[in-house]
């Protein structure tokens, strides 16, 4: 059983048993529509959220490592239900070398408003997930 005698405490034991993934990187960049105001720019190293994807103990059981065809039980009808079940991915993964793995990457991008009282401010985050994760998670 887990007690905290303050927030910062509780705050402070969460954040140690969190994953924590890659680290931020920021860069000041200069936008062409706004050149006289900075941006900051935050971001991971994608390769290394490849990474961990791919090693996240959340996710075990629940990865595709290698590509695979799924038919009906009679055979007459291919199941695509996967990424890793589709024509392309299965191509593509025979002109790999045996025992890598594809990873297909997944980015989504939404503006988000951060907010509304104080300048109307938003971001645009980039999301990044993988086509190996199975779709129900």
């Amino acid at each position: 059983m887990l007690s905290f005698t303050s927030a910062k405490e509780m705050h402070a034991q969460t954040e140690k048993a969190m994953v924590q993934g890659p680290i931020w990187t920021s860069q000041i960049i200069t936008l062409k529509e706004a050149e006289d105001e900075l941006q900051v720019m935050f971001f991971h190293n994608p390769v290394q959220c490849v990474k961990e994807l791919l090693g996240n103990p959340a996710f075990a059981g629940e990865m595709d490592y290698e590509a695979s065809k799924v038919f009906t039980v009679d055979r007459a009808m291919r199941i695509y239900h996967e990424m890793t079940t589709g024509k392309l991915w299965n191509e593509t993964q025979d002109t790999l070398p045996a025992g890598a793995t594809l990873a297909g990457i997944i980015l989504s991008s939404d503006k988000t408003h951060l907010s509304v009282f104080s300048g109307n401010k938003v971001m645009h985050p980039v999301y990044m997930s993988l086509g190996n994760i199975q779709k129900h998670m």
